[in-house]
């Protein structure tokens, strides 16, 4: 395993506590057998004296031999920091869930322990063919933007949003921007009116419980066009960088504590990408300094100007290039026609691997699950048909890490809401969604261990209404440590004991009860099967 890493250590300039909760991955899961994982850690001395520390990464145990990564010991000087970044190639993973470990120790002895679980599930593809992501537009929630609702937004609202998000698999949030000519947190310095709702804090709040990551988008200020129009004036831009800079140490210093808290958008989209790092390098620096292990994200426009060149002297983490289906972007022009720029989504995608490969930065998508409205000829948009929207994911999924759907809270509300955000259309498309989720996520697996192929894990039926099956091949009688039914907040729900002498074929039957002997709700739970060589999970879908 060690033979497929590569590590860089920079040195950073930061003032957290030692030790802090400074762990990312990228992309952060669910991934597939194709992915290459950055993994950072951002180590700060906050003490008055020199730190030594050895830091050790494990692939779900720590023993010797789950050692995927090793530092030789790092000097850590008073008020300074060291970002460690190493990669993972998933395709040396067995298929299934795990946790990434990290072991940080002095020379004393102590010790901090940070973990990250990521599930890498069997693909021809480089992403998971879903949406893995969502974007929320605050801007939404405003009565008279044009998407329809039953009654006021409330609090709880908000919260149902993430749950419903996170339901259809989108583990990842990102919030397109924090203010929009109406602040949507409690600023101190924004000119703008406040929502009367703080609508970051609740989606960070919900989130946290969720165990979701969530991007926060600076927002574009009074300017809305800075990297359309003021690409030629420094002034211009250098307001630009300030105003974003402003935003983005109020957020940290109000919302840093979050464990959600998992990057930085930069809300300006821009077509020629080399000319607007002018604006992009200044504010991406700023937030590195302020949390260097968060990466920082852009979504470039449908038409990008980008070369292999501008990427590697970009201070951007990720790219998340927009699919521009919505309004079927041909030639610079809106056709209105999605299958028209469907029909191009292979060339382009394949253009933006092709100068993704040699370099060190994200390739994801910004995939548009929204349509033109005929009647405007633009906005509100429309709920996208899920048919097109299967069509953007199997094709982008060829070439990107990740897939994110934009935009989740005003094309898709789930049925049991009482807001009805969106309206009809929306609760459609969502449960569409949710049935194609089920379909390709909660059908019956096989899952078998690469390092021991004579070991399957297989389930029937699933989805199931009164009981279901799980059935072992273990051949060579590998050693099985139990099985384990966790709800989709973690919550052990189940526990089933393996004896000492095990047969190559044993079969388990669930019946929908818990370790109490009660039955539990209907809903997506999780099986996972412990052997003494890793994990093996599959989604459950229980139905009354």
């Amino acid at each position: 395993m060690r033979n497929i890493l590569k590590f860089l250590n920079v040195l950073l300039f930061s003032s957290h506590n030692l030790f802090a909760n400074n762990l990312s991955v990228i992309p952060p899961g669910p991934v597939t057998n194709n992915t290459k994982l950055e993994i950072r850690i951002n180590l700060t001395n906050s003490t008055d004296s020199t730190q030594h520390l050895t830091l050790r990464a494990y692939l779900n145990n720590i023993s010797d031999t789950n050692l995927i990564y090793l530092t030789s010991e790092i000097e850590l000087v008073p008020s300074k920091s060291e970002l460690t970044i190493f990669w993972l190639n998933t395709s040396e993973f067995p298929t299934g869930n795990h946790t990434i470990i990290v072991e940080i120790s002095d020379k004393y002895g102590k010790i901090t322990i940070e973990q990250w679980p990521i599930e890498v599930f069997p693909a021809n593809t480089k992403a998971v063919l879903g949406l893995s992501g969502g974007w929320i537009d605050p801007g939404v929630l405003i009565e008279g933007w044009g998407y329809p609702r039953d009654r006021k937004v409330d609090e709880i609202d908000i919260k149902d949003e993430i749950d419903a998000m996170k339901r259809i698999g989108m583990s990842t949030i990102i919030i397109t921007y924090v203010e929009y000519k109406i602040s949507f947190y409690p600023s101190e310095f924004l000119d703008f009116p406040y929502y009367g709702m703080d609508v970051i804090r609740l989606i960070l709040e919900q989130a946290d419980k969720n165990g979701m990551h969530v991007f926060l988008g600076l927002g574009r200020g009074v300017d809305d066009l800075l990297l359309w129009e003021g690409l030629g004036d420094y002034d211009r831009i250098q307001k630009g960088i300030d105003f974003s800079k402003k935003v983005a140490q109020e957020i940290w210093d109000m919302y840093g504590n979050h464990s959600s808290f998992y990057g930085w958008y930069l809300t300006h989209e821009a077509n020629d990408i080399g000319r607007a790092a002018n604006y992009y390098n200044p504010v991406a620096e700023f937030c590195k300094n302020l949390a260097p292990e968060k990466p920082v994200m852009i979504a470039p426009a449908g038409t990008p100007i980008i070369s292999e060149w501008v990427l590697n002297t970009s201070k951007i983490d990720i790219f998340a290039y927009q699919d521009a289906v919505g309004a079927g972007l041909k030639n610079y022009e809106y056709t209105h026609d999605p299958e028209i720029r469907i029909a191009d989504l292979d060339s382009i995608y394949g253009y933006y691997s092709k100068i993704h490969k040699n370099t060190n930065k994200h390739i994801w998508s910004d995939l548009e699950i929204w349509r033109s409205n005929p009647e405007t000829g633009y906005t509100p948009f429309l709920p996208a048909p899920i048919d097109q929207i299967i069509q953007q994911i199997n094709i982008e999924a060829r070439h990107v890490d990740f897939i994110t759907g934009y935009e989740f809270l005003s094309m898709m509300e789930p049925e049991e809401s009482t807001l009805k955000l969106g309206g009809n259309k929306a609760i459609v498309l969502y449960n569409q969604y949710l049935d194609y989720y089920h379909s390709t996520f909660l059908s019956t697996k096989k899952i078998s261990n690469k390092i021991n192929n004579s070991l399957d894990f297989i389930v029937y039926p699933n989805p199931f209404n009164s009981s279901t099956i799980f059935e072992i091949k273990n051949l060579i009688q590998e050693n099985i440590l139990g099985l384990d039914i966790f709800d989709i907040q973690g919550r052990l729900i189940k526990s089933f004991n393996f004896n000492v002498h095990q047969n190559q074929y044993t079969t388990i039957k669930w019946n929908g009860l818990n370790n109490q002997d009660l039955k539990v709700s209907q809903g997506v739970y999780i099986a996972r099967l412990k052997t003494k060589n890793g994990l093996f999970s599959v989604k459950l879908l229980y139905l009354k």
